[in-house]
């Protein structure tokens, strides 16, 4: 089963209606039939967001910033092209979105021209 797919298993079972974190996909994909994880490395990681992910809510009360927490715990960046725990297809660019800056318009940049110029004469 894919991430995607395994995503919208885990939303369905949860009635979650949040995106999911990467290290919730990421383990479930390491889990085998009866629920359990294997591997001992596994277990290391995933005890590791366990950790991370009670520590973030604590201190800040937001899950949106435990949304990176498989990116913390192999203390790795995520390259150009390439995000762990979600599948084929996933980009930096369309997991982590950044927001977009509003150019200024050409009245406001001649404005802030005109106030820079008035303090700088009166220097």
């Amino acid at each position: 089963m894919g991430y995607a797919r395994l995503e919208q298993q885990i939303r369905k079972d949860t009635q979650a209606d949040q995106p999911l974190g990467r290290h919730i996909l990421w383990k479930e994909a390491r889990v085998n039939k009866e629920g359990v994880v294997d591997n001992e490395n596994v277990k290391k990681v995933v005890q590791l967001c366990e950790i991370i992910e009670q520590s973030s809510e604590t201190q800040e009360g937001n899950k949106d910033t435990c949304r990176d927490i498989l990116g913390k715990v192999f203390n790795v960046p995520e390259y150009f092209g390439r995000v762990r725990g979600k599948g084929f297809g996933v980009t930096p660019k369309s997991f982590f979105p950044q927001e977009k800056r509003q150019k200024p318009s050409n009245e406001e940049v001649l404005e802030k021209l005109r106030i820079l110029s008035e303090q700088v004469a009166l220097l």
